[in-house]
């Protein structure tokens, strides 16, 4: 076959797709010189096939790749903010005792001034009743 008639079988054999030459070399429609160069453009379309599926791959790879490599970086980023919210937890923890011991400090002053209150009141109407007392005891004297 020569090289021109060797390119318009390519060329037809393009038209009719890989499926369709593996067919027609299958059935013996091919035969003699076109089998031949069918049989290579065959190996020749399987070899790009390949090639595209390796590049394919590798393509799905990088892609595999890079997304684990966002997926580690956003795990990073929320691991940092979690430790972040846990030290601010602590930090509000600690200020809520604080803020719980002020409170039951102030408590306890106002149970000790409620306390000398009653007191001051307990005084104070003893010593208008002892007033009275006096009072009544000097009324009678006189």
């Amino acid at each position: 076959m020569d090289q021109r008639n060797y390119e318009a079988f390519r060329l037809r054999c393009e038209q009719l797709g890989v499926e369709q030459v593996r067919h027609n070399l299958a059935s013996g429609i091919f035969g003699g010189q076109n089998a031949k160069a069918a049989t290579a453009w065959l190996e020749e379309k399987d070899r790009e096939a390949a090639a595209f599926a390796s590049a394919s791959q590798e393509a799905a790879a990088r892609s595999h790749a890079s997304a684990a490599r966002d997926q580690a970086k956003a795990a990073r980023t929320q691991a940092g903010a979690a430790v972040e919210s846990n030290r601010l937890a602590s930090e509000a923890n600690e200020i809520a005792s604080e803020a719980n011991r002020i409170a039951r400090a102030a408590r306890d002053k106002a149970q000790t001034a409620n306390n000398i209150a009653t007191a001051a009141i307990a005084i104070a109407l003893a010593s208008t009743v002892l007033m009275a007392v006096i009072a009544i005891v000097q009324a009678a004297r006189s």
